[in-house]
């Protein structure tokens, strides 16, 4: 019995046939001419430059406006939250932004030195035009109002503990702080905290700090919220400020408030150039040193003994000292202050670890 050829073959041709059978493979594609190669490869060439030349006559713009937060939703849900931020005068973050150019906040960047006050006045040159900024000038153009930073400083070093558990966890969470080696509480878990507190951290980080994580709330960010909740006066001006600082220590990977330092050079009439050609090197700022983070037994000996120095010769105020930078007990012994002992557990020292205190404690004992 003779077996049925497919439809689908041509007996006609035995390459074609071939291919029916199980198993064979269909012949490859002819190989291009060379003419058309050659057509192909100048064709490439051709956009390629065009997509350069565009590049370098059309300025960076990004046309969409930063997207404003929904402030209706906001005072509806979260009446307090809301109604605390406009008590502050913090309410233009609400507000749409205005159109981004890329290429003057680029250029802004890179002329831009930033130092480690927070307090410091700077003249940033662009295109032959010298630009004042400060904290002071980001209050202004944002439309914030301006407070005093003393408080939320010292509120930053020396946090309510118990507070911040009880504001942003509840009296029953799970909330705790995550310690470094020197046992400084450094940052917070998102998911213990309730619901109010996410929608602030959710405001913070799309308009006062952006960032691309926060799944770990940093220490910053944990007493900014607590701050906003009990309408505790703040410098929003100077966490701008210092924020802005971290774009040269990561490259250059995301320019933060790009609408505002947009608006500010089209203030001051600064031509929009159409092509860039800067680049913004990675630099590390020199920030004030804290001696009580010192654990090394011998270094502080000679930390403490300069410090007590500065102290004799009127160079230095205890009393300010002590209610700007909260002393530990090692530091307060080490200094005449106290007999040193411990602290509650639930309060923030930069305390020289157990071991370390023994080690004083025979030091102490050889020297008697």
């Amino acid at each position: 019995m003779s077996r049925r050829l497919s439809k689908r073959c041509n007996t006609g041709s035995s390459e074609i046939a071939s291919s029916c059978r199980r198993g064979g493979r269909r012949a490859p594609p002819p190989a291009p001419v060379e003419e058309e190669e050659e057509l192909l490869t100048l064709m490439r060439m051709r956009c390629q430059r065009a997509n350069m030349v565009y590049g370098l006559s059309q300025p960076m713009l990004d046309a969409e406006p930063e997207v404003a937060i929904g402030d209706g939703k906001l005072a509806r849900k979260y009446s307090e939250i809301y109604n605390n931020i406009r008590a502050l005068g913090f309410d233009s973050k609400f507000h749409l932004g205005d159109a981004v150019n890329v290429t003057l906040v680029k250029e802004f960047y890179a002329n831009w030195q930033p130092e480690a006050s927070l307090d410091a006045v700077y003249e940033v040159q662009v295109w032959g035009k010298v630009i004042p900024f400060s904290s002071q000038v980001i209050n202004r153009i944002m439309g914030f109002t301006e407070h005093s930073h003393k408080l939320f400083q010292r509120f930053l070093r020396r946090p309510d503990y118990p507070a911040i558990h009880r504001l942003l966890g509840g009296a029953d969470s799970s909330v705790a702080w995550a310690r470094d080696a020197n046992e400084f509480h450094k940052n917070m878990k998102k998911s213990t905290c309730q619901r109010p507190a996410k929608v602030v951290l959710w405001l913070i980080n799309a308009k006062i700090m952006p960032t691309q994580s926060d799944t770990d709330v940093p220490r910053l960010k944990v007493c900014l919220i607590y701050a906003l909740l009990t309408r505790m006066r703040v410098d929003l001006g100077k966490l701008m400020l210092e924020h802005m600082a971290r774009v040269r220590p990561l490259g250059a990977r995301r320019l933060y408030y790009p609408s505002m330092i947009t608006r500010l050079l089209r203030a001051h009439h600064v031509e929009e150039e159409f092509h860039y050609d800067w680049t913004i090197p990675m630099t590390y700022l020199i920030k004030a040193y804290d001696v009580t983070l010192v654990i090394d037994p011998p270094d502080t000996a000679l930390l403490f003994a300069d410090l007590s120095l500065c102290v004799a010769r009127g160079e230095t105020d205890l009393e300010e000292l002590q209610q700007d930078h909260p002393l530990s007990a090692i530091t307060q012994q080490w200094l005449g202050l106290a007999r040193g002992g411990h602290l509650p557990p639930d309060e923030d020292v930069n305390s020289i670890p157990s071991d370390d205190e023994e080690y004083l404690r025979t030091l102490e004992g050889a020297d008697d």
